[in-house]
């Protein structure tokens, strides 16, 4: 069978699998030059030979990633087309014996003491750039442990036949971290398949030259290669090496215990401090004497037209990040528009332009703004925060020295390959819109000045840097502050040139992305004389590679660089007001409602002297937050040199009625008594005095009120302002519980029912904590009830979240007895009895819910009945009055049985039906008319409007006219009601009276009874609701 029908065959027996249709595989690409700085122009992945009138030929690495729902179980087929390059199965240089390279003589590698021959194939590491086989993504393979253990291999290989093609080989411990060996996704995390069920491994050994050569390919001599192993032929527990020209599987690899056993468990392992270890290990009796490997086979590349690649891919293909796949392509460029797009089942059809030699991909880093700064038109004031999130943790990869002397540091020495220890990371030109504007910053700034470490990644000594009060780090990058550097190469004008450097993944390795924030960088106009334009001021950040240092001395035109088109992002940073008044937040708060406060800080920059008159104060109050008791007794004003305690005495910041007021009149005086503010003149005191309100600064500590989400703001009102207020965004929150319910019925009638229930929900473990307290209370039925006595609570199974009941006098106490540790945790309370008396008022009674588990700063029920002098009744109003949550109408108290709710939803542009939010099936299609009229089956209203279906009935007159009957009630009852009509008559009868409908009924051409359903709704007592939008009729009783 021809290749090509091949993958065919196999592009339609997978498309059968597959159950949810394409858009679930998104794909980009990481690209990288072919260098020409290795010997006979072999560039560094081996797969590509380069000759002079190859120059323009490139490779590249596609980045695949499944953003589906579900993992996608073995195995994947796709082809990767071209455009305006050409595919050659001599770009992939085969790996079998030596006569592709000149300077590479196979017989010079040996193995078990045998050296390989001419026809012997053999795999490479690869290197190239993202694979994420290296760089500690399941820990850097050591090739000379220092314990004397054996060496590790590498994690990713790949071979090369002689027909160009490629295959891609995994270690066993690289298979386990992208749950390959995975054979589902299920609700509690991967659950592993026993590597026993794997159909086939792969052993792979390391060959070493008899002697070094000296040659630089992957930029440093080779020393090594790897060659396929199997059992002796005798079938003994002996492996020998395989001299062959075709690499040979293992089949069956721990039937009988042969030659491999279960390392353990995998679906413990992500649990262990070394999560990824190799999911084999060599049974008892093994003869390994060359310290052979497991590998899986991950994919395979044919070159099958010059335009086209088929690739199989033989492994799971599991969702996030971590399981993301790389696909390497060699190609030349033919023509002005190169890109490359994929053809398969479950791709996202979408193109890779190939223009450039660089990095394209719009998964590896996201930039994000924080918040806008503000600024004067004469310069003054800092730009706002922005933010660098990696979408991939590693992704700024590198080293750096950090030195007394920065340039040494920065600059590359010619006869060394990097400079002075640092490589790697990203580098980004930073260039604001206005060329009037500059960064007050110069080369040579960095986080870190100066530091060291010790051989396991402790810091020795530590320099910290100018860039410190710029620089935030979130996410997996938080408390990793020792391992990273931000460094000003050149600064000039409205341009900067910055580098981010990572290197936990060797002092400190993570498990997750993280960002990195710059905020409130500093700004300068470039001449005094210069007023700047009111309005938005832009920052475009964009991604530069190929960086070389010219010389000393950091200016911009130092450096040579390339856009790499991999980043470039416009965003607006500030705004430059004609303000003489700026007020800044400069440190938001992300806060979970009742939860833990936390601090925001404002600054006051008055721009030029004179121009906040004291007389005027600033009123503060809060949106979605308050600030929290006692704090304002704690409030510091710091100024460039100077620090000033809020002084009871004075007032300076004080409450009134339920708003704040800053009254820098009183600051002032405390600040000249104790000699902040000095001067001989008046005019001295008034420059010292305009110095300190150039950058006054305090931090106010605020929390979110229980139930609260969304943005939480600072809204600030004076007559110093030029718009008399301002509005601040301080952060957001988000809540810590949700509660859902079903309300409850009682027929007073009746005795001992029960009904209603409640479930409180964590958004995350561990927001409720020990020891605090839930309370809930039923409005109205007074502190001596016991209506949530005797209810049925309990906790979910799985979360570790315990509680403890108590009722006291009308409210019932939920205590926190174990937190949550495995996972949210829920908290339901049901079958509630309510023993009423039949004098109980009819109508409807709210539910009250709240306690210090939900809110930072609420009452405990001891408290509460403290704050009561130990009254009762008066606990009981005391909570219910001052509840953090409130469920209206949960329990409504009637004669007779309840009216069930009904709520059905038709979509006239879909066809989709509900009946209280659950799907139910019809009959018939509703439509639209021209005229706008929507109709219905008739039978459908027996689902939709729960008429039973004995009570739509259908007859034929004299004339043989259908006619419908539609009974409602038992005839002869109260409420009770007939409906009937024609086919083609547009009177619909009503309990004997006629109403004119828009249009008449009609037999479809399925031969259904349709009807105009507003008429019939509203005959039958239905509220109903029509969306023009959306096409969606809603009825309700």
């Amino acid at each position: 069978m021809k290749l090509s029908n091949k993958l065919a065959a196999l592009f339609a027996a997978t498309a059968m699998t597959f159950s949810i249709p394409a858009q679930a595989i998104q794909y980009s690409a990481t690209k990288e030059p072919m260098s020409t700085l290795t010997k006979d122009n072999y560039n560094k992945y081996w797969y590509v030979q380069l000759d002079n009138y190859q120059a323009e030929n490139k490779a590249i690495n596609l980045i695949l990633n499944n953003n589906d729902y579900d993992s996608i179980e073995k195995t994947l087929a796709f082809s990767v087309i071209g455009n305006d390059i050409r595919f050659d199965k001599t770009f992939f240089t085969e790996t079998i014996g030596s006569e592709p390279f000149s300077d590479l003589d196979i017989t010079d590698f040996f193995i078990d003491g045998k050296n390989l021959t001419e026809h012997t194939i053999y795999a490479l590491e690869d290197t190239s750039r993202n694979n994420d086989g290296t760089k500690n993504f399941v820990g850097y393979p050591d090739a000379y442990p220092s314990d004397g253990s054996n060496p590790e291999l590498p994690h990713r290989l790949f071979v090369i036949d002689d027909d160009g093609n490629y295959t891609s080989y995994v270690s066993s411990s690289y298979a386990a971290k992208k749950g390959y060996i995975n054979n589902t996704q299920g609700e509690t995390g991967l659950e592993y398949s026993p590597p026993a069920d794997v159909e086939e491994v792969f052993l792979f050994a390391r060959a070493s030259e008899t002697m070094a050569m000296g040659r630089a390919i992957y930029y440093k001599p080779l020393k090594n290669v790897y060659v396929n192993v199997v059992p002796d032929s005798a079938g003994s527990k002996t492996l020998v090496a395989n001299f062959h020209d075709e690499i040979e599987a293992i089949y069956d690899p721990v039937a009988d215990g042969l030659l491999l056993a279960e390392s353990g468990d995998l679906s413990e392992l992500p649990n262990t401090n070394n999560p990824y270890t190799s999911a084999y290990t060599f049974a008892p009796g093994v003869s390994n004497p060359f310290d052979a490997q497991v590998y899986l086979k991950e994919f395979t590349i044919y070159p099958e037209e010059t335009d086209e690649l088929f690739v199989e891919f033989f492994q799971n293909f599991n969702t996030g990040l971590d399981s993301r796949m790389y696909i390497p392509l060699a190609f030349s460029v033919t023509g002005t528009s190169p890109f490359v797009s994929l053809e398969g089942n479950r791709l996202y059809e979408d193109k890779i332009l190939l223009s450039t030699s660089t990095t394209v991909d719009k998964d590896v880093i996201d930039i994000v703004s924080k918040s806008e700064g503000k600024i004067s038109i004469n310069g003054n004031g800092n730009l706002g925060a922005f933010e660098f999130e990696e979408k991939q943790e590693y992704v700024f990869y590198g080293e750096f020295a950090a030195t007394d002397d920065w340039e040494d540091d920065f600059v590359i020495d010619p006869d060394k390959s990097g400079d002075n220890g640092t490589f790697g990371g990203i580098t980004f030109l930073l260039q604001l819109d206005d060329p009037e504007l500059e960064f007050a910053l110069e080369e040579g700034d960095r986080l870190w000045d100066e530091v060291s470490y010790d051989a396991i990644g402790n810091v020795i000594d530590q320099k910290a840097g100018e860039l410190q009060e710029y620089i935030e780090l979130t996410g997996g990058l938080r408390r990793q502050e020792n391992y990273l550097q931000v460094e000003i190469l050149a600064a000039e004008g409205n341009e900067m040139l910055m580098r981010i450097i990572d290197t936990t993944q060797e002092w400190d390795k993570r498990s997750y992305e993280g960002s990195i924030i710059l905020k409130n960088l500093p700004v300068q106009t470039a001449s005094r004389h210069v007023e700047l334009t009111p309005g938005d001021l832009n920052l475009k950040i964009t991604e530069v590679d190929d960086l070389e240092y010219q010389d000393r001395g950091g200016d911009l035109g130092l450096f040579d660089f390339n856009d790499a088109n991999a980043l470039e992002e416009e965003i607006t940073i500030a705004q430059i007001v004609d303000d003489e008044v700026i007020i800044n937040i400069l440190e938001e708060v992300d806060l979970v409602a009742g939860q833990d406060p936390d601090k925001i800080k404002l600054s006051f920059s008055e721009l030029i002297g004179g121009a906040i008159d004291v007389r005027d104060e600033f009123f503060l109050r809060f949106v979605n937050a308050q600030m929290t008791e006692d704090w304002l007794d704690q409030v510091k004003f710091e100024f460039d040199h100077y620090s000033l305690n809020n002084d009871p005495d004075y007032d300076i910041l004080y409450e009134d009625d339920k708003e704040y007021v800053l009254d820098l009149d009183a600051l002032y005086d405390v600040c000249l008594n104790v000699g902040i503010v000095s001067g001989d003149s008046k005019e001295d005191k008034e420059e010292s005095w305009h110095e300190l309100l150039s950058n006054l600064e305090f931090e106010l500590e605020i929390y979110a009120k229980a139930g609260a989400s969304g943005y939480m703001q600072l809204i600030i009102e004076s007559d110093n302002l030029k718009d008399g207020e301002v509005t601040l965004r301080i952060g957001s929150t988000q809540p810590s519980f949700k509660v859902t319910y079903e309300p409850a019925y009682v027929d007073v009638t009746q005795y001992g029912q029960e009904g209603g229930k409640i479930v409180i929900t964590e958004t995350d473990e561990e927001m409720f904590k020990d020891g605090q307290e839930i309370l809930l209370a039923i409005e109205e039925l007074g502190f001596d009830n016991d209506v949530l006595d005797n209810a049925e609570i309990y906790t979910d199974y799985y979360s570790g979240l315990e509680v403890k009941d108590s009722f006291k006098d009308g409210v019932l106490v939920l205590t926190i007895d174990d937190e949550s540790d495995d996972g949210a945790g829920s908290i339901t309370i049901e079958d509630i009895p309510y023993k009423l008396w039949a004098g109980t008022p009819r109508g409807a009674y709210n539910l009250y819910i709240g306690g210090n588990a939900l809110a930072f700063g609420n009452p405990s029920y001891d408290d509460l009945l403290t704050e009561s002098k130990d009254d009762e009744e008066d606990t009981y109003y005391e909570f219910t009055d001052s509840a953090d949550i409130t469920i209206e109408d949960f329990l409504t108290v009637a004669t007779g049985p309840q009216v069930q709710k009904i709520v059905s939803v038709v979509d006239f542009r879909t066809g989709i039906t509900t009946k209280n939010g659950v799907p139910v099936y019809i009959d018939s299609e509703p439509y639209i008319t021209p005229e706008g009229w929507s109709m219905i089956g008739v039978r459908d209203l027996a689902t939709l409007f729960e008429i039973p279906a004995d009570k739509i009935s259908f007859s034929h007159d004299d004339k043989n006219v259908l006619n419908v009957t539609i009974i409602k009630g038992t005839i002869g009852e109260p409420g009770s009601t007939i409906i009937t009509m024609k086919n083609g008559s547009k009177i619909l009868y009503v309990n004997g009276n006629p109403v004119i409908m828009g249009t008449p009924m009609a037999i479809g051409s399925d031969s259904r009874s349709y009807a105009p359903i507003r008429p019939i709704a509203e005959a039958l007592g239905l509220t109903v609701s029509w969306d023009s939008l959306y096409q969606r009729a809603t009825f309700s009783n």
